[in-house]
């Protein structure tokens, strides 16, 4: 069902028992969702993005795979559920975060940028997880667990002094942006990583000449690649 691009201020409601897979409603005008619309059991994707005033989310149905609420309202959020593969949370309010993301032990995707968040943010430790998003935000310090399945890691425009060590040990790593932030040197051990092709340093002070040393060696490796 697809009532997207319009100025719906309220979406109609479905019966429990509806056969209904995907509702995109992006770019409306909604404030709510009234809980007989997500109540449907067999509902597996959920876009709302775009809705600027849509503040809040009922409870979400067992079965859901994907939510798309970027660019919404958002300041909090019921405990999601665990069946979800992907979220999409950017340029909401979520000062504090998402805590239930750490139960989806399911997810591969997560994007948390431009919500406001600051001080420590810790990664869920979750066996699928692939690519993160948690840039634009005003994160100082981040804390990751090694990951055999991480392969982008988008930190940048944070306030970062130290990327995680923990990044060494994630050899499936692709993609790192750590731009604009306040790191003053890099983890020589990224030079490493097998799969590893992009580093994105631009915006950074490395004021140490260890700092720079250590960035020039981690690049010319990548170079060689």
């Amino acid at each position: 069902f697809d009532c997207g691009d319009n100025q719906l201020r309220m979406l109609p409601p479905f019966a429990p028992r509806a056969v209904l897979k995907t509702l995109l409603a992006p770019r409306n005008r909604l404030q709510g969702l009234d809980p007989l619309v997500v109540a449907v059991a067999s509902l597996e994707t959920l876009d709302v993005g775009g809705n600027v005033e849509l503040q809040k989310l009922p409870r979400l149905p067992s079965g859901l795979q994907k939510v798309d609420a970027e660019n919404c309202g958002l300041e909090v959020l019921e405990p999601l559920p665990e069946e979800l593969r992907t979220v999409c949370l950017s340029k909401n309010k979520l000062q504090d975060g998402v805590p239930s993301v750490a139960q989806l032990r399911r997810l591969t995707y997560l994007d948390l940028r431009s919500n406001g968040m600051t001080g420590r943010f810790r990664v869920p430790d979750l066996p699928c997880l692939s690519p993160i998003f948690l840039g634009h935000n005003d994160l100082r310090e981040i804390v990751l667990a090694p990951s055999e399945c991480l392969a982008t890691f988008d930190v940048g425009s944070n306030s970062l002094k130290h990327l995680p060590a923990a990044l060494g040990l994630c050899p499936a790593l692709q993609s790192i942006d750590a731009s604009n932030n306040d790191l003053g040197e890099v983890p020589a051990c990224l030079g490493y990583l097998p799969k590893l092709h992009r580093i994105a340093l631009e915006g950074n002070p490395l004021r140490a000449a260890r700092g720079r040393t250590r960035a020039r060696a981690v690049l010319a490796v990548l170079s060689r690649e």
